[in-house]
């Protein structure tokens, strides 16, 4: 199907690569409007419209479908190949409103003998017909009560307006002085015109048609600057061939409002005989798919001639995939795919050539070669961007990540803190988890590289703090000076990783290196949950029996007689049967050991060689559905997170709505997970923070001084060799985790910073050492968490197709 004797039409045609790009292509809403029976009358009744996808009008005209990939047959596109060549294709048609189009239109179909003289004025009057809509009908509805008063004129105004369109079916030639105006009352829906009929006036029928009303909600789905495609297919009787063509206005205009939104540009009107019309039809979707094609839409704007045109519908062809008929069903609608091909993939002829694998080298991983080169660099690039990273959090959707993400940082430092002074003796505990997690958020946002990246607790830091620990409690050493200079040198030696610009292995780290590292550390948090969910489990068991006595008596003991010592029999019950009892002076009255069989307190059992019995001796809680009640937190907070989080993809409500929502749906899960907690009354555990601002173990003081009469002074050149190896797990840490959200699939604006924000790291754990404070370097799933709460989508996205990243805000 190759048009001979012409160059371009091997391949994506010439003018597409080489035409001015200064030329504006715009994004092109088509319509198919298709010419059906209404009433006693015929109507062009909207069928299927193009956005980005096909939709189909179903079910008796009364919704959409939902958006598909169109399925062509390869027949009915050689079919529409061959009509455009046999008819006249008009570019850059200078015209305002739909008569002057049908005008010239007519002139062309006489003058090459297509259309005969006795059907000028009936394909006139059929291309003039009333367009009806589907998305007017609700807005007229809402507006015919308020006309009913003027029902007698507008009978009258109905009738003047038949009379004027008789007049011009009898005379053509005074066609070309309609306005743009008067085609407006021709083009109503069959809605506007039943209203009218009832009394609505020309004004109202105006105001409900006028631009932004007929439907303003569609429109908000099509980007701004949208120009329009008409496609008008109907069946005319009397005709012996087919009437078509296709027209390129030199400017969009609104024609006469025959389209769902305005500004109509191009126009392909195909009119075949009686018994064609299913063929046709075919042809004219394959058309509706075509100008929703990239390069086709391309090809259209900057065709010059036919030849430019075919040209386009055989590119569009020769790149179509054809499915065996024996292997899969026509009538099956295709889902729109996550991801499409990009146009300037298609240009460059690289469709199914594989992907070039993904590479780290860019300007902050390149060695400089001096001295502090790449921090210089980082600095540099830093600085033009330094005030807009203040304006830019000036947002509500900031606002949102800010909650989101203290939340997200508060129970894990807390939980951390708890762990960490269990094994260290209260050295560090939570207070200093809290402290430094705020230290170093503040100081890492305002001064790192790459401020999205969240410093915080790790499992691997916590494992290093006991080895030191243990280290120094063997040796009779004081831990916090030694763990001093254990900061002191690894701040060292990130000073000199800095000057030597050696960030730039990190080049050197591969794509499966990251996703291993990632999948790693979310699975590490994922067993966490559930483990402190077990946790809970341990502490306050399950019971499958109704009936629990809970009781707790010692048997087989023996206390010396001495009558001089008060037993309180009752009291020791009561304690014994809450559970609750401890080893404390008590006054207990009794004249002999016997009568107190069963009352014994827990702690004094063993002490008088006795043994305890009964399900109220274990140290376990009895606190009934804790543990349940622990599991419907703990799942519906993740499920109401994850609903939130996902509505912004869905109908409800607008879309701003929708997003804000969605900003806030962490929030407002755990916020009404709370409420139901405290709604229930169920004893289920909490976290427990601090009450007093002051150092964990009472011992220490906030500042720690690096020397200790207790360790030798050797043992600050030591203090190297575990610092040495706390750097490696620092360096890997960080680097590995900036790596992943420097990733160019991010679309970050404002780069990287890998060797300041080594440098700032470095500062910091000198501080923090001094300080007694924990170590914090960069959490991979906190920086991932607030990477994801920050990304911007676009807010216009056509019925099917997925909202597309724009990046992070």
């Amino acid at each position: 199907m190759s048009v001979e004797g012409n160059p371009k039409t091997n391949g994506i045609p010439d003018i597409v690569i080489d035409k001015d790009e200064s030329e504006v292509c715009h994004f092109v809403f088509c319509q198919m409007d298709a010419l059906r029976p209404f009433h006693d009358e015929s109507v062009w009744k909207e069928v299927r419209r193009w956005v980005k996808f096909e939709e189909e009008l179903e079910e008796d005209g009364k919704r959409w479908s939902k958006p598909h990939v169109s399925s062509l047959s390869m027949q009915y596109l050689t079919e529409l190949h061959l009509i455009v060549t046999a008819n006249p294709v008009l570019l850059d048609l200078e015209a305002t409103c739909m008569h002057e189009i049908v005008d010239l239109l007519l002139e062309h179909w006489s003058s090459d003998g297509t259309l005969q003289p006795l059907l000028l004025n009936h394909v006139r009057t059929v291309l003039l017909k009333k367009h009806k809509h589907k998305t007017l009908h609700k807005h007229l509805h809402n507006i015919l009560p308020k006309s009913l008063p003027k029902i007698k004129s507008g009978i009258q105004l109905s009738e003047n307006h038949s009379q004027s369109e008789d007049e011009d079916r009898d005379t053509p030639n005074e066609s070309k002085s309609h306005t743009n105006q008067a085609y407006n009352h021709s083009s109503e829906s069959t809605e506007t015109l039943d209203s009218t009929e009832n009394g609505t006036s020309d004004h109202r029928n105006e105001v409900a048609l006028s631009d932004g009303e007929r439907n303003s909600k569609f429109k908000k789905k099509i980007p701004p600057g949208s120009e329009v495609m008409n496609i008008m297919v109907g069946e005319v009787e009397g005709l012996m061939g087919n009437l078509c063509a296709f027209v390129r206005l030199q400017t969009a205009s609104d024609i006469g409002m025959i389209t769902e939104i305005d500004q109509t540009r191009f126009l392909f009107i195909l009119l075949v005989p009686k018994g064609n019309l299913e063929p046709a039809e075919e042809a004219t979707r394959c058309m509706g798919t075509l100008i929703t094609d990239d390069i086709f839409r391309e090809v259209a704007y900057k065709a010059e001639s036919e030849i430019d045109l075919l040209t386009g519908i055989q590119e569009f062809t020769s790149q179509t995939t054809v499915l065996p008929p024996g292997c899969w069903n026509p009538s099956t609608r295709i889902e729109p795919p996550d991801t499409l091909p990009t146009k300037e993939t298609r240009k460059a002829g690289q469709s199914f050539k594989k992907k070039e694998p993904q590479t780290h080298i860019d300007a902050t991983l390149q060695r400089t070669g001096r001295l502090f080169g790449g921090l210089v660099a980082d600095v540099k690039r830093k600085l033009p961007w330094y005030k807009s990273d203040f304006t830019d959090g000036l947002h509500i959707q900031c606002f949102a990540s800010f909650i989101y993400l203290f939340l997200a940082t508060l129970a894990p430092n807390v939980t951390f803190g708890g762990l960490l002074g269990d094994e260290i003796d209260n050295f560090m505990g939570p207070m200093e988890c809290i402290l430094a997690a705020a230290i170093t958020g503040v100081v890492f946002a305002l001064f790192s590289g790459q401020p999205m990246n969240i410093l915080g607790s790790t499992g691997p830091m916590l494992v290093l703090e006991m080895i030191l620990y243990n280290f120094c409690v063997d040796r009779d050493w004081d831990y916090m000076p030694f763990r001093c200079w254990v900061g002191i040198w690894i701040a060292f030696i990130i000073f000199i990783i800095v000057a030597l610009d050696l960030s730039a292995l990190v080049r050197f780290i591969t794509r499966f290196t990251e996703e291993c590292f990632a999948c790693l550390i979310a699975l590490i948090f994922i067993f966490q949950a559930f483990e402190n969910l077990i946790k809970i489990e341990d502490k306050y068991p399950i019971h499958f029996h109704a009936s629990l006595t809970n009781s707790c008596v010692c048997e087989n003991f023996t206390i010396p007689f001495n009558r001089s010592t008060n037993f309180n029999v009752s009291e020791y019950t009561t304690n014994m049967s809450n559970n609750s009892a401890h080893d404390t002076d008590f006054n207990i009255s009794v004249h002999d050991a016997g009568t107190i069989n069963n009352s014994v307190l827990p702690a004094y059992c063993s002490k008088y060689g006795g043994n305890l019995t009964g399900s109220g001796c274990s140290d376990k809680m009895y606190e009934p559905n804790v543990f349940f009640m622990s599991c419907l937190l703990f799942l519906g907070t993740f499920g109401i997170a994850i609903f939130l989080v996902n509505i912004k993809g869905g109908t409800f409500a607008t879309a701003t709505i929708r997003r804000t929502i969605s900003d806030f749906g962490v929030l407002l899960s755990i916020i009404s997970m709370v409420v139901v907690d405290a709604l229930v009354g169920v004893p289920t555990q909490k976290l427990s923070v601090p009450a007093e601002f002051k150092p964990s173990n009472a011992a220490r003081g906030w500042f720690i001084n690096p020397w200790s009469d207790k360790n030798p002074w050797w043992l600050i050149l030591v203090a190297a060799i575990p610092a040495l190896l706390t750097t490696i797990l620092i360096f890997m840490d960080q680097q590995i985790t900036a790596v992943i959200v420097n990733r160019p699939a991010h679309k970050l604006r404002k780069g990287g910073g890998y060797h300041l924000d080594m440098l700032i790291l470095g500062i910091l754990i000198v501080v923090l050492s001094l300080f007694g404070l924990p170590w914090y370097v960069a959490a991979t799933v906190s920086a991932l968490a607030h990477i994801k709460s920050l990304t911007r989508e676009s807010e216009c996205a056509a019925p099917g197709e997925k909202p597309t990243f724009l990046g992070v805000r």
